[in-house]
């Protein structure tokens, strides 16, 4: 196996936590239909508001999709909510990137993810405005999004690795085979614990 020069990370359930329990029966409330039906149409759109529809224009889908009854006042409502369960840190995970950094990878960010959630993202965040990472790419900017395997080279060209030379870490399954697909290593993430024991496991 060829030595890991790079370490590419998703950010949502990564770097992030999974989103909290709270905000998501928040979410749920301000619906008011059957759960199920609510989060297949959340998931159902999501890539179109990670890449190009706005904040009014995703929320006015799902409401339609799942059969709920829109009213002006949910939005500000359901946008707090989104954006809020998609910004509570996992500390450990974001520890582990610095550590890298010391140890002399390169790092990159590469997330699914709407302009206004990224906009309370670095409000939020000031290591996004650091040099943390070597390479952020975010969906809202490019206007593609994981799985698209474009996304995937232009990590790659902005970290200047190989797909060999690289491990990638994501949550969600389609992104881990477009990656292993173009040749990048990969960790389907779980938990923390379980991520540091593959993690060793491929250094060894």
């Amino acid at each position: 196996m060829g030595r890991i020069k790079a370490v590419i990370f998703d950010y949502g359930a990564v770097i992030s936590t999974p989103q909290p329990k709270k905000e998501i029966r928040a979410m749920e409330k301000l619906a008011g239909v059957d759960r199920e039906r609510f989060w297949e149409a959340y998931w159902r759109y999501r890539l179109d508001y990670d890449t190009v529809l706005t904040t009014e224009e995703y929320w006015r889908k799902v409401f339609a999709a799942c059969g709920a009854v829109w009213r002006e006042d949910l939005l500000r409502q359901l946008a707090d909510h989104d954006a809020r369960s998609w910004t509570v840190l996992d500390r450990p995970m974001l520890v582990f990137v610095r550590l890298l950094k010391t140890f002399g990878f390169k790092v990159g960010l590469l997330s699914n993810m709407p302009e206004d959630i990224l906009k309370e993202m670095r409000r939020k965040f000031p290591w996004l405005q650091g040099n943390l990472f070597d390479s952020q790419i975010f969906s809202c900017d490019l206007k593609k999004a994981k799985p698209d395997p474009a996304v995937f080279y232009r990590s790659l060209q902005e970290l200047a690795v190989e797909a060999e030379e690289t491990l990638f870490i994501d949550d969600m399954a389609a992104n881990i085979e477009a990656a292993r697909k173009i040749g990048l290593k990969t960790i389907h993430y779980k938990t923390f614990g379980r991520f540091l024991r593959d993690f060793l496991r491929l250094l060894l």
